[in-house]
């Protein structure tokens, strides 16, 4: 029994990863189309090893970029598009708070300009309503693995991917989860969901690696 029915797109963060770029990267994508984008990241699988100096980075980089004297104009980042998809999110943030996630980054909601803080939840259940269809918006659920066979299982909980974004530094880790990860796309050290969306018609798996 699948969790969603509707494909969910991870980005995975293994130990060797280079923060800096996973976390600047992360965070861009969010930013630049603010996750509305189908085969955007949906959720993200982190090396329990990782997890906190992961997310104090994406805090200092969201706090660099757009804060001044620790305040922040919400009018910096785009708008969501159409009141439907901001009550939607807002109801997905809110259901996942009820159920016990906890807010890492973010979490504030301004519903007379359509913008939302890019935000980082984490302890999300996966009965909360975000886990059962893709997010399309600026909301991070993050979750923690020990082992590559438990971020396997986990992904493997949803339908499969349209996409999955690897961040690695291991050859060995690319390889491994390139075998046993079933996906049309497969993005290295970067999201690209333009371009893949712009090719997965052609409905075949590829690789592309940024540097």
């Amino acid at each position: 029994m699948k969790l969603a029915n509707n494909c969910k797109s991870p980005a995975i963060v293994d130990s060797t990863a280079d923060l800096d770029k996973a976390a600047g990267r992360i965070m861009r994508s969010k930013i630049n189309d603010f996750g509305q984008v189908s085969s955007s990241l949906d959720y993200l699988l982190i090396s329990e090893s990782v997890q906190e100096e992961f997310i104090s980075k994406c805090k200092n980089l969201i706090k660099e970029a757009f804060y001044q004297n620790n305040k922040c104009d919400m009018r910096v980042f785009p708008p969501i598009d159409g009141q439907q998809n901001f009550e939607r999110l807002n109801y997905l943030f809110e259901d996942a708070i009820h159920q016990g996630a906890i807010v890492e980054l973010g979490g504030k909601f301004k519903k007379e300009l359509w913008r939302i803080h890019p935000t980082i939840l984490t302890h999300v259940p996966l009965t909360a309503a975000m886990m059962q269809e893709e997010i399309l918006g600026p909301i991070i659920p993050v979750y923690t693995y020990r082992r590559k066979n438990e971020a396997i299982n986990f992904i493997k909980q949803f339908n499969t991917p349209a996409a999955y974004y690897l961040f690695s530094e291991s050859n060995y880790n690319i390889n491994y989860m390139f075998d046993m990860i079933k996906s049309e796309g497969v993005f290295i050290n970067d999201l690209l969901p333009e371009a893949f969306q712009a090719t997965r018609e052609l409905s075949f798996k590829y690789l592309v690696e940024i540097a």
